[in-house]
């Protein structure tokens, strides 16, 4: 009887030490910031989102591996693209691309980054003068974190998710739209592309100068709010998507999208989604069906 007493203490020693280790090892994973992604809540399939965020762009991919933000809205509406983060699930973000500095785009940014965890950001010019750069450089700066370059010909990989850059291109134009990030994000066979304020020189130039780079996709995200300036016919043809979503806000003061785009796209046989209508946009998918939800 002693023995078997004896025997059963051991096994509740080690039950008990073993207990001990396990939360340990949670709390330094919680505080110590060990292998990225351990305490992520995961997805099963790739989720590709366009929140309301106003009049701006702001684009998560949750993919099962790592959740990527590209773009995080105004300063106006840093409440709501925080606040989307967290509803939907993300509590660290593996990537975070800023396709150029104006506000509508980077404004968010600087709360991002101090809400998530997001140790890679990259921009077309981290040197960037612009107020709100230099307000998510410091940010940056407090947390460790160093604002990276990215341009045309880099690729990205997260697990089976793939993300291109192709644009902008040396020599640059100048212009903060023109050099927009322009970014393929593939999983499986689906394509989505993603273009920042690009205007119609760059969408010529990347035609002209690298067709290759330009694949046909399944969702395209309108160029510039779905200004005038951007989304060409030729551009239209040549990426041949089934979607286009637009990312403008209600009422905004600049009419996007513009009637001729909407009714280019609409001409071609793309079913144009807004977010000043529909509110956040969201497809899934398993790298060779894909599904639209509407929120």
């Amino acid at each position: 009887m002693y023995i078997g007493n004896k025997k059963h203490f051991r096994i509740l020693t080690v039950a008990i030490i073993s207990i001990l280790i396990c939360s340990a090892v949670f709390y330094s994973v919680k505080t110590k910031n060990l292998p990225f992604s351990s305490c992520r809540k995961k997805v099963e399939v790739c989720e590709f989102h366009f929140p309301y965020v106003g009049q701006g762009d702001a684009i998560l991919i949750r993919s099962p591996d790592g959740d990527v933000l590209v773009d995080s809205g105004p300063n106006s509406s840093e409440d709501l693209i925080v606040g989307y983060l967290e509803d939907v699930g993300v509590e660290e973000l593996f990537l975070t691309f800023i396709t150029h500095p104006d506000e509508d785009h980077i404004g968010g940014a600087d709360r991002v980054i101090s809400s998530f965890r997001s140790p890679r950001v990259y921009l077309p010019d981290p040197d960037s003068r612009d107020s709100d750069c230099r307000a998510l450089r410091a940010a940056a700066s407090s947390l460790g974190i160093r604002l990276q370059k990215a341009s045309g010909g880099d690729v990205f990989t997260v697990g089976k998710l793939k993300l291109t850059v192709i644009s902008p291109r040396e020599p640059l134009f100048g212009d903060p739209n023109d050099d927009s990030l322009v970014i393929v994000a593939e999983y499986g066979s689906v394509r989505v592309m993603l273009t920042g304020d690009m205007s119609v020189k760059t969408e010529k130039r990347l035609l002209s100068e690298y067709p290759e780079s330009v694949p046909r996709c399944d969702i395209l995200k309108a160029g510039h709010h779905g200004s005038s300036t951007s989304s060409s016919e030729e551009w239209i043809k040549a990426v041949s998507p089934a979607y286009a979503v637009i990312s403008c806000g209600k009422q905004n003061a600049f009419g996007h999208p513009h009637a001729e785009v909407v009714s280019r796209l609409n001409s071609l046989g793309v079913e144009v989604l807004r977010t000043d209508r529909s509110g956040n946009i969201v497809f899934e998918t398993d790298g060779k069906n894909l599904s639209l939800r509407l929120q």
